[in-house]
């Protein structure tokens, strides 16, 4: 079951609970709309929930370099698709790519997801180290 449809499913349970019948798809509607709940806000906070999960996992290039860490993503609402993964760089990547270290913490990128080649324990890239120069730091929103 998807995050959405567990969302959805939450807020039948307790319709059912408070009026004893399943709700139809309009009242489904006037109970989102009644809660404040935006849906296009609910949606992207699906997007959100997954993205979460991969947080943390390691971002490693197409020549074996460990770039960074994926600490969050950027959306397009209009499309609802994940655009930019934000990438947290290592202290080396930072060096090799040309970036100034910042004196604390870590510089974060935003990193294209169509260079993405695979997801598994760890995120691998279909290019190398030196085809990302051009990567944009990530300015806080």
């Amino acid at each position: 079951m998807s995050y959405l449809e567990k969302i959805i499913s939450l807020l039948v349970s307790l319709y059912s609970v408070t009026t004893k019948k399943q709700p139809s798809m309009f009242q489904l509607f006037l109970i989102i709309k009644s809660s404040n709940i935006c849906l296009t806000n609910l949606i992207l906070g699906v997007l959100i929930l997954k993205v979460g999960n991969m947080n943390g996992m390691k971002v490693i290039t197409a020549d074996a370099f460990t770039l960074g860490e994926i600490e969050g993503a950027h959306a397009d609402t209009a499309t609802w698709q994940i655009t930019h993964l934000d990438v947290t760089l290592t202290k080396e990547a930072t060096r090799e790519l040309g970036f100034k270290k910042p004196m604390l913490g870590s510089l974060t990128v935003c990193l294209p997801v169509t260079v993405v080649k695979q997801v598994g324990d760890v995120i691998t890239l279909n290019k190398s180290l030196l085809e990302f120069k051009s990567l944009k730091e990530c300015k806080a929103e």
